[in-house]
């Protein structure tokens, strides 16, 4: 018989997630990817997982985004001290 799966989670505020590191938000956005598929194969319903994930990733995509404005911009400004 297999380990029981715990879907119990903690609902993150915004402020939480932008406070989260790279590192925290690459574990919780695993989690959630678990989670959701270990629902469906248990025909549960994966929407508030779903949820969280999507937030989750948004800030994701937002950090990798500002990265390559930041990185861009500071490529443009090099030459221009």
């Amino acid at each position: 018989m297999g380990r029981k799966f715990d879907f119990n989670f903690d609902i993150f505020s915004r402020d939480v997630i932008s406070e989260m590191s790279n590192d925290d938000l690459k574990l919780y956005i695993t989690q959630f990817r678990r989670m959701i598929r270990e629902a469906r194969s248990l025909g549960r319903d994966t929407l508030t997982f779903e949820t969280e994930f999507c937030y989750l990733d948004q800030e994701r995509q937002y950090r990798v985004n500002a990265e390559k404005v930041i990185k861009k911009y500071s490529q443009n400004n090099r030459g221009s001290n």
